[in-house]
């Protein structure tokens, strides 16, 4: 019989679920409710309810042995959703297990790879959305942006943006998963959202977005001009809410 660990999507629900199958010799998958769709006869499903103590022991044990970079790489392999992230993450602590500091450098292991390559991606999409991310004004002085990420992202971001418009009252919306990070100028939370703000954006932003559009075209060199390497600098998948390309398609 084969098992699949179930958990509810939290972070600490997986590591809940590593912390219980530690010892199961016939651990098949780890996987979250809505990612549980064809069981068959020869597989048991075991429900695991969050436990945040045991969760908090792996995350302790895994700055012990390795380091907080580490901590910090299987976190965003979470976040990715990769429907095998459950298994990476299982597999390489229980590598972590036996090699210690050691296991980074078992760069041909499979499940190190994939640990690495996700957490790269996952990174690498941070790294543009500190760019990215293009705040518009809305009603009662609201700053509100539109992502739509490959991952997830806002649990990363909303600290960054916590701190840097710290103070504004803003939104975050990740429109691929109905959910946003809320700033009230102190603290933020995320939470679903489905709305849609930008009917209330008001006169004076579209002036102010029609006048830095304006800017950009005048200190553009037409004769150096180079769409490859706009391309390779700027997504096309990244443009839809960037200031500078959508105030064009909506004149």
């Amino acid at each position: 019989m084969l098992n699949i660990y179930i958990y509810d999507g939290s972070y600490h629900g997986l590591l809940t679920s590593c912390f219980d199958a530690w010892k199961d010799k016939d651990i098949y998958s780890i996987r979250t409710k809505e990612e549980n769709k064809d069981v068959n006869l020869l597989e048991k499903v075991v429900y695991i309810e969050t436990d945040n103590e045991k969760a908090e022991r792996i995350i302790k044990w895994v700055g012990k042995e390795a380091c907080y970079e580490v901590q910090r790489k299987l976190y965003r392999v979470f976040l990715t959703e990769h429907p095998e992230r459950g298994m990476y993450i299982f597999r390489y602590l229980k590598l972590l297990n036996q090699l210690g500091r050691n296991v980074e450098n078992h760069l041909y292991n499979d499940d190190v790879r994939n640990i690495n390559k996700l957490s790269r991606m996952h990174a690498s999409e941070t790294h543009r959305l500190y760019g990215f991310v293009r705040f518009e004004v809305i009603g009662n002085n609201i700053l509100y942006a539109r992502i739509e990420p490959d991952f997830n992202q806002l649990e990363v971001i909303a600290p960054y943006f916590a701190d840097r418009y710290n103070g504004h009252l803003w939104i975050i919306h990740d429109l691929t998963r109905n959910m946003a990070a809320i700033f009230n100028g102190s603290q933020y939370i995320i939470t679903e959202y489905n709305g849609n703000m930008l009917d209330n954006e008001s006169k004076t932003e579209i002036s102010f977005q029609k006048m830095w559009v304006e800017y950009l075209d005048a200190l553009t060199i037409k004769e150096r001009l180079n769409l490859d390497l706009q391309k390779q600098k700027v997504p096309l998948k990244t443009r839809k809410h960037l200031t500078e390309f959508m105030f064009k398609s909506k004149n």
